[in-house]
C-alpha cells in the first residue's frame, strides 16, 4: 500500500498544470517510438500508410480529383474518405513533407514509404496538432466547467491529468496513428465555448470537427436538440424575435462554415455527391475486425454479414434512433449543460453500440463525452475508460502495441486511485470497488490468455492467439450454399496440407453440417506474403554473330548481358465481383507512365493472337479511362501498356476461368536502354510473361484449381504438343524446361507485336540466359560459355 499513502501526498506538493502538460507529452513520445499501423506489412499496410497517402494525392492532383478515382488516384488503394477537412490538413502536411523529405509524397512511387526520419516526421505531425489543438481544449473546457461546477484547484487540475493521461487517445494516434486529436479536440473545444456561451463560435468549431471526421455525427444530436431547447426557452421566457434571430444566428454560423470548407466542391454536383459517396460507403459492411458493440455480439450467433448492406444500414438507422431518443427529448425538454454532457456520453455510445459501420476506434468519441463528465462522478468514469482501452485490445497486439497499452493502463489505474484518495469522498462505494477491481482482474485474465494458451478448436476466435486472414468468397448458384475459403494461420507451420484441412474441418464442423460445397485454401503466413508479392527479372542480351542472317532462317550466337528489367508483381484483395475483369495499377518508369489498367478475362472457343491483340486495342480506345490520352502517347509507349494487357490478359485466360475480389499492381524497371539493340523488349515481354505464370504457379500452390485449355493456346492447338502441366513451385522457386519453353513462345507473339516479324532471338536470349546458338523458335542450342567481359558503347544515334 506504499502507492496509496505516499503518492498521493508527492501529488498534493508538485503537481501542477505545467508539470502534467510535461507528463503528457512524455509518454505521447514513449508511445511514439514503437510500431504503427501495418508497419512493412504489404501491400496495404494501414492507417499510417494511408495517411501518408493522403497528403501524396491531395498535394500532386487538384481537388476536382482527390475523391474520385483515376489513374493518379487509385481508390482501392486507401483512397480519400473523410470530409474536406481532412483532405485540407493533409495538403499541409503533404507541402511541408515535400519540402523536408519529398521521396515521402511523390506521386505513385511513394507507396509503401518507410524510413526512420519519415516516422520521427509523422509523430511530429501528430504531436503539433495536439498541442495546438487538443490539449489547449481541454485546459479550456475544464476551467468553464469548474466555473459553472466549482471544486477546488487540485480537482480541477488531477481531472486534467486524467484526460491528457487517458491511454486510449495515446494509444491510437501516437502507437496505431491517426489524427483523432484533430477532430476531438475542436469537438472538446466546441463545448467549453458552449459553456462559455458563445454561440457562433461553438457552432464553427463543432461545424469543423464534423467536417473533419465524419463520426463526429456521434455528437451531433445532443448540439441540435440543446440548441432548439435553447431557442425555445428563449422564446418561452424572452420573446418571439429573440428566438428567431438566435435560432438565424445557428443556421447562419453552421451554413457559412459547411460552404466555405465544401467551397472546392459544390460548383458541381458530381463532385459533391462523389465526397458524400465516400464519406458514407454502405459497401463496407456493418462492423469491422473485433468491434464492442450489439452487431458484433449478435454476429456469433446469427451472421449478419449475410444480410444485404442497404437493410442492415436501415436496421442499424432504426436502433440507433430509438436508442437516442429518450435522452435527446430529456435535453430538449431540460437543456442545461450538464444534462448535455450526459446526452454526447448516451448518444455516442449508441452510436457505438447500434449503429452501421463502426470501428473499434469509434470507442474515442465515447471516452472524450465521459472524461468530461468525470468531474462529477470520477470513479465510475475512469471504472469505464479502462474498460474503452481495453476493448481495443486485439488492434493494439496486431500493432505490436501491447508493452505501451499495458504500461499506460497500469499508470492509468495508479494515477486514478492515488487521486482519489486526495479527492472523493468515499459513501459506501466498498462494493462498487470490488466490482471494480474484479472487472479490471478479467481485463487481466483475458489479455493473458490472448498471448499465452491456445483457444479450444470449437471457439477459435475466443482470443486472437495470432493474426488470422480469412477471405470468404460466396459462389453459391442457387443449388445450396458453396463457399470458397482461404486462411492463413501460423497454426499451420510445420504441417502437411491434410493436416491443415483436418484442422479448419474441426473448427467448422457445425458449420460444415449446413454447406452444400466446401473448398479450402490453406496457408502460413509466411507463404502468404510470398504470394502475395514477389519479383521477375530477364537480362538483356547482344548478338555476336549472325544479327541480320538470322531473319533469313540462318544460325546466329546471341549472349545475355548482365543488365536486367525487373518486375515486381503486388496482388491485392480489393472489393471487385467483376469475375472478368482485374483492376491493375501500371507503374513504368521506363516510358515515364503511371496508371490504372482494367485487364479483360475474356474466354474465347479459340485463341488467334492477331485477333486478340485487335481485340486489345479496341478495348483500349474505347473502354479504358486511363489511357483517354491514348492518340497522344508514343508508339512505344501505345505498344508497351497493349502487350502488358495482351500477355496479362491472354495467360490467365487460358489458365484460370475466372478471379475475384482481387487486383494486382506491376511496376517495372530496367537499365536497359531503349532501341540500343540490347533486348530491351523481349526481356520486358520475358519478365511480364514470367510473372504471369509465376502468379499462376502461386496460386496453385494455395490450392487455386489451375485449368489449362490446349484449345486457346496456339502453340498448343497448331504444334499438336502434349498439354503441358504447370506444376506448383517448391523449395527452389525456378521454371521448368517445359515452362520455360511456354514463356519463350509466349514472349514472341508479344515480340511480334512490337516488332511486327521479330526472330525470336531476343526472347530466346532473355528467357533461357547464358548463350545461345539460335536458327528458329524450335531449334536453339544452349552452349557453355565463360564469363566474358563485353564492352558496350551507346550511341544513341539509329542504325
Amino acid at each position: 500500500m506504499i502507492y496509496t499513502n505516499l503518492i498521493p501526498i508527492y501529488l498534493k506538493k508538485v503537481f501542477n498544470e505545467k508539470l502534467i502538460l510535461m507528463i503528457a507529452v512524455l509518454f505521447r513520445w514513449f508511445v511514439s517510438l514503437h510500431d504503427y499501423s501495418g508497419k512493412s506489412k504489404t501491400p496495404m499496410y494501414g492507417d499510417y500508410e494511408a495517411q501518408r497517402h493522403w497528403m501524396e494525392v491531395t498535394i500532386s492532383l487538384p481537388t476536382t480529383q482527390w475523391y474520385f478515382n483515376s489513374s493518379d488516384n487509385d481508390l482501392l488503394y486507401w483512397g480519400l474518405d473523410y470530409p474536406p477537412l481532412t483532405a485540407y490538413h493533409s495538403y499541409l502536411n503533404g507541402l511541408v513533407f515535400k519540402k523536408i523529405l519529398p521521396e515521402s509524397v511523390q506521386l505513385n512511387t511513394s507507396r509503401g514509404f518507410e524510413s526512420k526520419f519519415h516516422k520521427l516526421l509523422m509523430r511530429y505531425s501528430v504531436l503539433i496538432v495536439d498541442l495546438l489543438i487538443f490539449i489547449p481544449a481541454v485546459y479550456w473546457f475544464f476551467r468553464q466547467f469548474f466555473k459553472i461546477k466549482s471544486n477546488n484547484q487540485l480537482s480541477q487540475t488531477m481531472i486534467i491529468a486524467l484526460t491528457l493521461l487517458y491511454p486510449g487517445i495515446i494509444l491510437i494516434d501516437y502507437g496505431h496513428f491517426q489524427y483523432n486529436c484533430v477532430s476531438l479536440g475542436l469537438f472538446v473545444a466546441s463545448v467549453a465555448s458552449m459553456f462559455a456561451n458563445k454561440i457562433i463560435l461553438t457552432c464553427i468549431l463543432f461545424s469543423m470537427a464534423l467536417n473533419y471526421k465524419q463520426m463526429e455525427l456521434y455528437h451531433a444530436l445532443p448540439f441540435f436538440f440543446y440548441y432548439i431547447g435553447f431557442v425555445y426557452e428563449i422564446y418561452k421566457k424572452r420573446s418571439f424575435i429573440k428566438a428567431l434571430k438566435t435560432l438565424s444566428i445557428l443556421v447562419l454560423s453552421v451554413t457559412i462554415t459547411f460552404l466555405l470548407l465544401w467551397l472546392p466542391f459544390i460548383s458541381d454536383p458530381k463532385q459533391m455527391f462523389q465526397v458524400i459517396h465516400r464519406i458514407f460507403p454502405l459497401e463496407r459492411g456493418v462492423f469491422e475486425d473485433k468491434v464492442s458493440n450489439i452487431w458484433c455480439l449478435i454476429n456469433v450467433l446469427y451472421k449478419l454479414r449475410d444480410i444485404n448492406n442497404q437493410t442492415m444500414a436501415t436496421i442499424c438507422l432504426l436502433t440507433t434512433l430509438i436508442s437516442v431518443l429518450p435522452t435527446c427529448l430529456d435535453l430538449l425538454k431540460n437543456p442545461s449543460k450538464i444534462k448535455f454532457l450526459l446526452s454526447l456520453i448516451n448518444c455516442s455510445l449508441s452510436f457505438f453500440l447500434f449503429s452501421f459501420q463502426v470501428h473499434e476506434k469509434s470507442i474515442l468519441l465515447v471516452a472524450l463525452p465521459v472524461l468530461m463528465y468525470a468531474p462529477l462522478n470520477a470513479f465510475v468514469c475512469t471504472w469505464f475508460l479502462s474498460l474503452t482501452t481495453f476493448s481495443m485490445l486485439p488492434l493494439l497486439i496486431r500493432d505490436n502495441l501491447l508493452i505501451p497499452f499495458i504500461s499506460l493502463s497500469l499508470i492509468y489505474f495508479i494515477v486514478y486511485n492515488s487521486i482519489e484518495k486526495l479527492m472523493l469522498q468515499k459513501k459506501n462505494t466498498s462494493k462498487l470497488h470490488l466490482l471494480r477491481n474484479l472487472s479490471l482482474l478479467g481485463c487481466v485474465i483475458l489479455t493473458f490468455c490472448t498471448l499465452a494458451l491456445k483457444p479450444p478448436q470449437k471457439y477459435p476466435h475466443l482470443w486472437p492467439l495470432s493474426e488470422i486472414f480469412c477471405s470468404v468468397n460466396d459462389d453459391s448458384d442457387g443449388c445450396g450454399a458453396k463457399f470458397s475459403v482461404v486462411v492463413v494461420s501460423d497454426q499451420f507451420n510445420g504441417k502437411t496440407l491434410l493436416q491443415r484441412h483436418r484442422m479448419v474441418n474441426e473448427i467448422l464442423a457445425d458449420e460444415l453440417k449446413e454447406i452444400h460445397a466446401f473448398s479450402q485454401k490453406t496457408l502460413t503466413t509466411e507463404q502468404w506474403n510470398n504470394l502475395n508479392k514477389f519479383e521477375v527479372t530477364a537480362p538483356g542480351k547482344i548478338i555476336l554473330f549472325g544479327e541480320h542472317s538470322v531473319v533469313y532462317g540462318k544460325p546466329a550466337i546471341a549472349c545475355a548481358i548482365d543488365q536486367h528489367t525487373t518486375l515486381t508483381f503486388t496482388e491485392s484483395y480489393c472489393n471487385n465481383q467483376d469475375l472478368n475483369t482485374i483492376p491493375c495499377r501500371i507503374i513504368l518508369p521506363l516510358i515515364n507512365y503511371s496508371g490504372m489498367l482494367t485487364i479483360h478475362l475474356d474466354a474465347k472457343p479459340t485463341f488467334s493472337p492477331t485477333t486478340y491483340f485487335q481485340e486489345t486495342l479496341n478495348k483500349l480506345n474505347k473502354n479504358e479511362p486511363f489511357l483517354n490520352e491514348l492518340d497522344t502517347l508514343s508508339g512505344n509507349e501505345k505498344k508497351t501498356l497493349t502487350v502488358l494487357h495482351f500477355i496479362f490478359g491472354g495467360i490467365i485466360t487460358c489458365y484460370m476461368k475466372q478471379l475475384k475480389n482481387v487486383s494486382f499492381t506491376i511496376g517495372i524497371t530496367s537499365v536497359l536502354k531503349l532501341g540500343a539493340g540490347t533486348g530491351s523488349s523481349a526481356s520486358y515481354c520475358v519478365s511480364l510473361v514470367a510473372a504471369c505464370l509465376a502468379y499462376i504457379k502461386f496460386k496453385i500452390n494455395s490450392n487455386v484449381e489451375i485449368q489449362f485449355d490446349p484449345l486457346l493456346d496456339d502453340f498448343h492447338s497448331q504444334s499438336g504438343d502434349n498439354l503441358l502441366i504447370i506444376e506448383p513451385f517448391t523449395d527452389n522457386i525456378a521454371f521448368s524446361d517445359g515452362e520455360k519453353c511456354l514463356i519463350n513462345r509466349w514472349a514472341l507473339l508479344a515480340e511480334n507485336f512490337i516488332h511486327t516479324k521479330a526472330s525470336g532471338l531476343d526472347n530466346t536470349i532473355c528467357t533461357y540466359g547464358t548463350m545461345v546458338q539460335y536458327t528458329k523458335l524450335n531449334s536453339h542450342k544452349l552452349l557453355e560459355a565463360p564469363e566474358l567481359k563485353i564492352l558496350l558503347i551507346y550511341s544513341a544515334l539509329a542504325a
